[in-house]
């Protein structure tokens, strides 16, 4: 049997790794009290703009959310992101509008009932991330926040 060395850096992506699925699993339960799983609620917010989103404020500068925004944001195929929309019309929560600077493409849009849904989840995922970070000071978050930028500028190939 081989030996696995602990590395600083090994153990650095696995934690953030097992951080990923801890997050993805607490969010369901957050999320399922609106009817949604992780997913549908990432696309949600990425309708609405959230500008908490990494790299969120690039893409609204381009005039509107297209599913293509999302499907590379989410790094998922374009028919998945497509069966994702179908979903989150057939709730009711979003709507795909004309772009008035190119018709032949189409922004998505909340519905009433899709801020609805953000605005019932969003105090629970507020306290959900204060009890995650609470001894954090606010320079520890900035200083945090700007390691894992710069991790995923790398990812993307921005660095």
């Amino acid at each position: 049997m081989t030996t696995i060395q602990k590395t600083n850096n090994e153990s650095i992506v696995l934690a953030i790794i097992e951080i990923a699925a801890q997050m993805l699993k607490k969010g369901s339960n957050l999320t399922n009290i609106v009817g949604l799983t992780t997913q549908q609620w990432m696309v949600l917010l990425y309708i609405q703009g959230d500008t908490n989103i990494p790299y969120a404020e690039e893409r609204l500068q381009q005039g509107g959310i297209l599913a293509s925004d999302i499907a590379e944001a989410l790094n998922v195929s374009r028919p998945n992101i497509t069966n994702l929309i179908q979903v989150l019309a057939d709730k009711g929560l979003i709507k795909q509008d004309k772009d008035p600077r190119d018709k032949r493409r189409k922004v998505l849009v909340l519905t009433r009932k899709g801020r609805d849904a953000i605005g019932k989840v969003a105090p629970l995922r507020e306290n959900a991330n204060m009890r995650l970070l609470y001894d954090f000071s606010e320079d520890e978050k900035e200083d945090f926040l700007a390691k894992l930028m710069h991790c995923l500028d790398r990812l993307h190939g921005r660095i």
